[in-house]
């Protein structure tokens, strides 16, 4: 089974909304852009889209050394990768990882994922 890591971006987001002069404006901004985080995150474990990408990345010969890493902001979904030989990911490598996310994200109704390959020695 996958190990899933959701890393809220929504932190940053709520310094920008709070120090803006309107609070009852920032705070209604705040709101909905958290419903709009839980929504991706639920959508995440509903469909199953970490084991779907593991499985599909298995299939071609990428094997990852734990789990997935997700940040997602409203207007951005980033996923991170922890491998083991994280030096041999060459551009036509990480390339393909994409395209291959990119594939399963479309698949189950999500927007592309930026990826970050790390070393899963350092995480």
């Amino acid at each position: 089974m996958a190990t899933i890591m959701l890393i809220c971006g929504s932190f940053v987001i709520l310094d920008h909304f709070f120090n803006q002069s309107n609070d009852v404006v920032s705070f209604a901004n705040h709101q909905k852009l958290l419903e709009e985080v839980a929504k991706i995150d639920a959508q995440i474990t509903e469909t199953e889209l970490s084991n779907k990408i593991i499985r599909k990345l298995n299939e071609h010969g990428y094997t990852l050394a734990g789990g997935i890493g997700y940040t997602i902001y409203p207007d951005k979904q980033i996923i991170a990768l922890f491998v083991n030989d994280v030096e041999s990911m060459h551009t036509e490598r990480i390339t393909d990882i994409q395209n291959l996310i990119t594939t399963v994200a479309a698949e189950n109704g999500f927007h592309s994922f930026e990826i970050d390959i790390q070393n899963a020695a350092k995480k």
